[in-house]
């Protein structure tokens, strides 16, 4: 599952297994670790990479993936990761 890092945004993107012959798609669960609170829940049939917009910097996220067909859902890919610290601004450097 890579994931790119940026200061508001994150990319993953889902790699498919087998589907045993049934079209998947990816439902992604986002959670600021902070509080628990949900900022994010996406499905998307058509794509597997999803690009998470209007984070906050510096913040970790626990993120869980699921792989969705007509029988139902996974058991969640879980992981946590973080949005880049921005650059401080040195005066006089």
């Amino acid at each position: 599952m890579p994931v790119n890092h940026g200061f508001t945004t994150l990319t993953i993107k889902c790699i498919p297994g087998y589907d045993g012959g049934l079209q998947q798609s990816f439902s992604i669960e986002l959670f600021d670790s902070r509080d628990s609170k949900l900022v994010l829940n996406l499905t998307d049939s058509i794509v597997s990479t999803f690009e998470l917009s209007g984070l906050q910097p510096a913040t970790t996220y626990d993120i869980n993936v699921f792989a969705v067909n007509v029988k139902g859902k996974s058991e969640p890919f879980s992981f946590s990761t973080k949005t880049a610290v921005p650059p401080i601004e040195l005066e006089g450097m």
